[in-house]
């Protein structure tokens, strides 16, 4: 049995259609990188320390932005957010919103400047052993002595519940990227360069000092943690809070 001329063109243009049809190419580290350093903000607060941040929301002149708790649990002093383009703000605390039960915050800067806003992945898809990146500004160092933007790549350890917790304050995301102090509140970034977690810790080992060195006490493992963004969207989802939380003890390394 033949086919009809015009149905045979039809098959045949569809079947060009379709040979044609292709998914988008998954973002390169490069392309990856270059989405982090445009949402990732620098807080700092001089010699007293500094920490990450990311761009999470624009509206009119005002952006917001989350970071960890812990990166600015010390009112007294003046944190000023450095954006992308090295322009500083000066943090007013009154924007500041501390998440409970999480090492998380909101805060705020004024700008009529174009910043890009992250866009959030799927936390709960991440498995084990996926690629993940992390971005953030490490900290003074008496041999780098300003804090340069880092991106680190890396692989999920494990990606817990929150039923079945791995740590406190909300840290269930565990990879192996190497991180630094002053990289807290940074983003965790998928794949495809979606923001799936908010760094927060490094994990580290208390040997007994003279075992290995008069001057030494910790030895990090290699393992930092996250906070997942589902944890974050579903907290925010029921209302954020005004209410200045204390943050629990931490038994493992906070870089602030």
């Amino acid at each position: 049995m033949g086919f009809n001329s015009s149905l045979s063109a039809t098959l045949i243009g569809i079947s060009m259609v379709i040979v044609q049809t292709q998914v988008a190419a998954a973002p390169s580290p490069i392309e990856i990188d270059e989405i982090a350093q445009a949402i990732t903000v620098l807080i700092d607060a001089g010699d007293s320390g500094s920490g990450s941040g990311v761009i999470i929301k624009k509206q009119g002149d005002v952006y917001s932005v989350v970071t960890t708790a812990h990166v600015i649990e010390r009112q007294k002093l003046k944190y000023e957010i450095v954006t992308p383009d090295n322009k500083r703000y000066v943090l007013d605390y009154k924007t500041v919103k501390k998440l409970p039960e999480v090492d998380l915050a909101i805060l705020q800067f004024t700008s009529t400047t174009n910043y890009r806003v992250a866009k959030f992945g799927n936390s709960d898809s991440i498995q084990r052993n996926a690629k993940v990146y992390v971005a953030g500004f490490p900290g003074r160092t008496p041999t780098i002595q300003r804090p340069i933007y880092n991106f680190m790549a890396g692989k999920v350890i494990t990606n817990a519940l929150r039923s079945q917790p791995v740590s406190d304050s909300g840290y269930n995301l565990v990879y192996d990227n190497s991180t630094l102090p002053g990289m807290s509140g940074g983003p965790v970034l998928n794949d495809r360069g979606e923001v799936i977690g908010i760094h927060g810790r490094g994990e580290i080992f208390n040997y007994e000092t003279p075992k290995i060195n008069p001057q030494v006490a910790f030895v990090y493992t290699g393992r930092s943690l996250g906070i997942p963004i589902k944890t974050f969207l579903q907290l925010t989802g029921r209302g954020e809070t005004n209410a200045i939380l204390p943050l629990p003890e931490i038994p493992i390394a906070v870089f602030p």
